[in-house]
């Protein structure tokens, strides 16, 4: 008799945890169900297919990494491309550290409209007074850009700091007056850089930190330059798509993330607005072709009710872009290294995401 006692209560309380693991088991399965239910609201077989058919363009080896309403909810990934794998991101680059120049601006530390002869006396000897950072990150000083076009802009002589390439720039020739017209190309990136270094006492690596990537908790974003030397604030940074991301949903959100203001809101809304016209630009990259631009960035404009899109480009394939009126983000990086025009293909992938977005 006590021995079935003895047994029964030991059933009792066996079946305690078997039930607490069956309900577990249960929650787990059903936000299993609920995250595949979510995925399914969005159709993005014909943009599989597009990616798949992209292959070779790329080399095979791609990344796109899609966040709407600050969720992920789409990845391609191709060779060993990963969200997380840092890469260089080339004229991307240009994005971010125009983005630092707008937080100095935001800060007080300069004005947008400050003639960088104040911070840089040595451009008064070549009659430079009047080129603004306004000018400079969009691409309207009128220096002349390396004069083997688009594909000069890869190659770039060594410098042993910003000081060194600023005394350079400001030898060059002038193509144009400030603010007449617009020229793509890093030479205004990098002034603007120097001057920055200058007004703020501190490096450019320095305040790329404290002012971007720290706060947007972007760890795996970098600007030094491993060889040594000065870095590249036009061309040479390295970053992750989810880094890059981060970046993006700043702004998305008005110029906050995780609680802090990294950019005003009226500085985000001046992000959103043309600064340069699509006519009134020469020497533009067949990739940027139809484009507008705006502080630090491409704008594609609005079209059949559709808001306008920041896009940032790599020139080499790699994309970003922000779509407002859709509350979404995407980049697409790759390491592809040829001259190929990828626009048409980049456009298509772009319509692709937007198709699958609007038909969900």
């Amino acid at each position: 008799m006590h021995q079935t006692i003895f047994h029964n209560s030991n059933s009792a309380k066996m079946s305690v945890p078997i039930v607490f693991l069956r309900r577990k088991v249960i929650i787990i399965c059903s936000l299993l169900l609920l995250f595949q239910f979510t995925n399914a609201q969005y159709d993005f077989s014909y943009l599989d297919a597009k990616l798949e058919g992209s292959k070779k363009s790329f080399s095979g080896q791609f990344v796109l990494y899609v966040v709407k309403d600050g969720k992920a909810i789409y990845t391609k990934k191709m060779g060993d491309f990963d969200p997380k794998l840092q890469v260089p991101i080339g004229f991307l680059s240009q994005w971010l550290s125009s983005a630092l120049i707008l937080q100095l601006a935001d800060e007080g530390k300069i004005d947008l409209d400050d003639k960088l002869v104040q911070y840089l006396p040595e451009m008064a000897k070549y009659s430079r007074n009047f080129i603004t950072f306004r000018h400079c990150i969009t691409h309207q000083t009128g220096l002349m850009q390396d004069k083997s076009g688009i594909a000069g802009m890869f190659k770039r002589k060594k410098y042993n700091n910003l000081e060194e390439e600023a005394n350079d720039i400001i030898k060059r020739d002038i193509d144009f007056n400030a603010g007449e017209s617009f020229l793509y190309g890093s030479v205004g990136v990098n002034l603007a850089a120097r001057a920055a270094e200058i007004a703020t006492k501190k490096k450019f690596e320095q305040l790329m930190q404290e002012k971007i990537t720290r706060p947007l908790m972007m760890r795996s974003t970098i600007f030094y330059n491993e060889d040594g030397g000065a870095p590249n604030p036009s061309a040479g940074g390295k970053s992750t798509a989810v880094d890059i991301t981060q970046f993006l949903q700043m702004l998305l959100n008005k110029g906050m993330v995780n609680g802090k203001k990294v950019l005003s809101e009226s500085t985000i809304e001046a992000c959103w607005s043309v600064q340069v016209e699509n006519s009134a630009m020469r020497a533009v990259p067949k990739t940027a072709e139809g484009m507008s631009f705006g502080l630090g960035s491409w704008i594609v404009p609005e079209m059949n009710g559709d808001g306008p899109i920041l896009v940032g480009l790599g020139l080499n394939g790699s994309w970003a872009w922000v779509d407002k009126k859709r509350n979404y983000s995407a980049v697409f990086l790759t390491k592809e290294t040829s001259g190929e025009d990828k626009r048409p293909i980049m456009l298509q992938i772009q319509q692709l995401v937007e198709q699958a977005i609007d038909l969900k």
